[in-house]
């Protein structure tokens, strides 16, 4: 439930920050999963939209009159749709070639509309510290990898603007699945969760939170890249 809140936060704010991009009132999100990003724009009056692979994550979200298309059969009227805001939570790291999902957001997404992603930060402290052990490198599930000065050549060559570019966290689950293996086989309850409440009731880590975030952020060294883009 606590992964749910602070998800849903994190959500609210994404869309505090899409406002001023609100004018077809169209929003799609890239591989939307159970749609749950989307259920949140919905509330906030967006019409929205969603890809996803997997039949079970459609079927889910149609029960909650979420329209949904197939990744790999998307119909023609789908492209005559002009959006505000394209997202991609989580995604452009499964895909072999970027270009292709960039060819999908540049037909769709309108000039002067938002294009919003999250992916694995290949020059994350913790892949510095575990190399090889470093269980984002996961093929066939993970096929590309980026860092924060090659997704921006990928957006800047796609004709985007950055608003901003950041890398933030450090995931402590991840660090500790990735040097023991065990762990997971076995289920050993470890997550990020707990710290995350610890923190919340303690101001003094609060504090070392915030600077542990910022200076991840300065040297770009972060798990998470998170990018916000302008279509020109």
């Amino acid at each position: 439930l606590g992964e749910v809140r602070d998800l849903l936060t994190g959500y609210y704010e994404l869309l505090d920050k899409m406002e001023s991009y609100r004018k077809t009132n169209n929003l799609l999100d890239l591989g939307c999963s159970n749609g749950l990003f989307l259920d949140c724009a919905k509330q906030r009056g967006w019409n929205v939209y969603g890809t996803e692979y997997a039949q079970e994550s459609i079927d889910f979200c149609a029960k909650k009159n979420i329209r949904v298309f197939k990744s790999d059969q998307l119909p023609d009227d789908f492209y005559k749709t002009s959006f505000d805001i394209v997202t991609s939570f989580e995604v452009i790291e499964h895909i072999n070639n970027p270009n292709e999902d960039m060819a999908i957001v540049n037909k769709v997404l309108r000039k002067g509309g938002a294009f919003y992603f999250t992916t694995p930060n290949f020059n994350a402290l913790s892949r510095r510290l575990l190399k090889e052990k470093w269980n984002v490198i996961d093929y066939p599930e993970h096929l590309s990898y980026y860092t924060p000065s090659t997704i921006h050549y990928l957006l800047k060559q796609n004709g985007y603007k950055k608003d901003f570019l950041i890398t933030t966290g450090i995931s402590f689950t991840r660090f500790s699945q990735s040097v023991n293996t065990q762990a997971v086989s076995e289920n050993v309850p470890v997550n990020d969760e707990e710290l995350r409440n610890k923190i919340e009731h303690n101001p003094i880590l609060s504090i070392l939170k915030s600077s542990a975030n910022f200076i991840l952020n300065l040297f770009k060294i972060g798990d998470s890249l998170k990018g916000f883009y302008v279509k020109q």
